[in-house]
């Protein structure tokens, strides 16, 4: 899989802005505008993520920041209409020579801050990505860069702040047909954080760290909106998002209900002394059973690649 990037671009023309200039007189080709372009991406847009494709959608919108534009981008939105992007507050170069160093995250929301971009709360998950979740981070620009000649752009490349761990669930012959998937928990191990129960966590653009600021969590709930029916040939797939951390043995519960209506779960663990890195994906293919819990081929794929494997559960 290719590595997943957004690639946004800021296009300016030749003439210079200056701090002494009003806005009204700045003429419209000064103005700094963004396009967006998402290369070969996992999973499906920043806005609706599937674990394979990607696409900027209507009305998305992203945050910018720049301390040497005029003036000063702090946390300005621009948003998506389809086909362009853009703002009611436009920004210009500063000058020709000054290096302006820009930092973006999507999706947007007010209040954030260079240094503290909000992470949502990510313990109840329904295993289809939420858009609002899936925060999303371009720094590549924080060395800075000059005003482009010829009408040139700057490249904002965007990844992933969080982690991504995919099941994908099938049973084997000795669980009977209709088997339907109630939940999913993943369960690290205690003072792990694998996400928070809190508001308040937040990333930083400037260095790429992360705060808590609040009570971490161990424990991630994955119910579906409605209770999917296995099979021994297609599998249920499952997106679940997860805080960047060393991991020493989170045990993966599989809970479903049996056609009479009885239930039966299933637990095994995701490996031993993990780390779930920033943008990456990890495959799980798991294969439920009344004999044995298999999880084979663990792979690690681009959003950027993570790891992958095959686990049998005993229900």
């Amino acid at each position: 899989m290719k590595t997943l990037l957004f690639i946004a671009s800021i296009a300016v023309l030749f003439t210079a802005c200056t701090k002494d200039d009003s806005y009204d007189n700045c003429k419209d080709n000064d103005k700094v505008s963004i396009s967006a372009l998402m290369a070969g991406l996992a999973p499906n847009s920043r806005t609706t993520d599937d674990g394979t494709n990607a696409n900027w959608v209507t009305n998305d919108s992203i945050g910018l920041f720049c301390t040497q534009s005029n003036p000063v981008a702090n946390n300005l939105k621009y948003t998506y209409s389809g086909s362009s992007w853009s703002t009611v507050t436009p920004i210009f170069w500063k000058d020709y020579t000054t290096l302006h160093q820009f930092y973006a995250y999507a999706p947007y929301a007010g209040g954030n801050t260079l240094t503290a971009v909000k992470i949502p709360v990510l313990n109840t998950q329904t295993g289809t990505i939420n858009p609002t979740h899936n925060v999303l981070y371009s720094n590549n620009q924080r060395a800075g860069i000059n005003r482009p000649a010829n009408n040139g752009s700057v490249p904002l490349t965007f990844k992933h702040v969080l982690a991504l761990i995919q099941l994908n669930i099938k049973i084997d012959g000795t669980v009977p047909a209709n088997t339907t998937l109630t939940s999913v928990t993943i369960n690290g191990q205690a003072g792990e954080g694998l996400t928070t129960s809190a508001t308040g966590a937040t990333f930083s653009l400037s260095d790429s760290t992360y705060t808590a600021n609040g009570a971490t969590n161990n424990l991630i709930t994955v119910q579906p909106s409605s209770a999917p029916t296995l099979s021994t040939s297609t599998a249920t797939t499952l997106n679940i998002l997860v805080f960047p951390i060393a991991t020493t043995t989170p045990t993966l519960t599989i809970n479903c209900t049996f056609p009479n209506s009885t239930t039966g779960s299933a637990s095994i663990s995701l490996g031993s002394n993990l780390t779930f890195t920033r943008s990456t994906k990890y495959i799980y293919t798991v294969t439920l059973s009344r004999n044995a819990i298999v999880i084979t081929n663990v792979t690690i794929n681009p959003w950027l690649p993570g790891g992958s494997s095959t686990i049998n559960p005993i229900l």
